[in-house]
C-alpha cells in the first residue's frame, strides 16, 4: 500500500522523482492488478482522498488527481460496496458542482467504472491508452480491410470486439442487423510466421492493445520484427446484392485464395474474374 500511495503521489508531482508521471501510475496499475480486491479499494481512496484534499490555490492538482482516478476506473474493479458509494459521490458531483471541467471529469469517470465493474479488465493499459484517458478522449483504432483499405473508429477503455464491429460496420454504411455475420479477426505477423483467428466477441479491445504491448517490447529486445493488425472479415456468407458488400466479400475471397485455404477450379476462376469487373465496371452494362 505504501508503495502505490508513493506511486500516486509521484503521478500526481507532489514527490520530487527523476521519473515522468507516466511510469509511475503504470508501477501503481501494475501492483494493483495483481492485488487483493481490498488493496484496489485502497487505490481509489488514495485518488478520491487526494480530489477532496486541495482547494483553489492547488486547483491544477485536484485535476490531476480527476486524470489518476480515471485512468484506475478504466483499469481496476473496485469493491461491491466502493463501487456504489463512488457512483454516489461522482453523481453528486455531476449534480452539483458547478466547475464543468471537474463536471466533465467526474461523468469520464461515472461511465468507466461502470463499465470495469461488470467487466473488469485482464490487463494493464497501455501507455497509449493512458495518454488519451489523461485527455478524457476516445481512443482511435485502425481495422484494415482486405481490399487494402482501412477504417479508423474512436473506441473506449471498455470496447469489447462485438461493439468495435458494429463501429466498423456503420463506418462503412453496412447493415448492422447482420453484424452476427462478421468478426474482428487478428492478424499476427513474426519472422516468415502468420497467425491469424478470430477474436471472441466478449474480448475487450485494449486487453489485446495490451498484450500487443508487451510482445512488441519483447520483440524489440529480442531483436525481432513483429507486426500485429486487426481486421473486418465475414465470418459466415450470407446473401447479400448491394455493391459494397460484394466487393467485401470477393477481396476476402480473393486473401483466403492466396492463403491457400482452399483451391478454385477454371470455371470458379472465370466466375471470380466477372465478378471483378462487375465491381470495378458496375455501370458498363446500363452504357451499353
Amino acid at each position: 500500500v505504501c508503495q502505490m500511495f508513493k506511486n500516486l503521489l509521484g503521478y500526481l508531482g507532489e514527490i520530487k522523482s527523476s521519473k515522468q508521471s507516466l511510469p509511475h501510475i503504470k508501477k501503481l496499475l501494475g501492483i494493483a492488478f495483481s492485488s487483493i480486491p481490498e488493496i484496489k479499494d485502497e487505490v481509489y481512496l488514495h485518488c478520491w482522498k487526494q480530489i477532496c484534499g486541495h482547494n483553489d490555490e492547488t486547483y491544477n492538482k485536484a485535476i490531476k488527481a480527476w486524470k489518476a482516478l480515471a485512468i484506475v476506473a478504466s483499469s481496476i474493479a473496485p469493491s461491491s460496496q466502493l463501487f456504489y458509494a463512488l457512483l454516489n459521490q461522482l453523481l453528486f458531483e455531476i449534480k452539483s458542482n458547478e466547475d464543468s471541467n471537474i463536471v466533465r471529469h467526474a461523468n469520464f469517470v461515472f461511465a468507466r467504472l461502470h463499465r470495469v465493474f461488470s467487466r473488469p479488465r485482464k490487463h494493464s493499459p497501455t501507455n497509449q491508452e493512458i495518454q488519451y484517458i489523461e485527455q478524457l478522449n476516445s481512443i482511435p483504432v485502425t481495422i484494415s480491410l482486405f481490399s487494402g483499405e482501412e477504417v479508423i473508429v474512436p473506441t473506449e477503455s471498455y470496447t469489447t470486439m462485438r461493439e468495435l464491429k458494429e463501429l466498423v460496420l456503420r463506418k462503412m454504411n453496412f447493415n448492422t442487423d447482420k453484424a452476427l455475420y462478421y468478426g474482428i479477426y487478428e492478424i499476427r505477423k513474426k519472422h516468415n510466421n502468420i497467425e491469424e483467428g478470430f477474436i471472441e466477441e466478449d474480448e475487450i479491445l485494449c486487453d489485446l492493445l495490451s498484450i500487443w504491448e508487451k510482445d512488441l517490447e519483447a520483440a524489440i529486445k529480442s531483436r525481432e520484427n513483429i507486426e500485429f493488425k486487426l481486421f473486418l472479415k465475414e465470418k459466415i456468407y450470407h446473401e447479400t446484392t448491394d455493391e459494397d458488400s460484394i466487393s467485401f466479400r470477393y477481396h476476402q475471397v480473393a486473401y483466403d485464395y492466396l492463403m491457400g485455404r482452399f483451391e478454385i477450379d477454371t470455371e470458379k476462376m472465370i466466375g471470380f474474374a466477372s465478378l471483378k469487373l462487375a465491381i470495378e465496371f458496375p455501370d458498363s452494362s446500363d452504357s451499353s
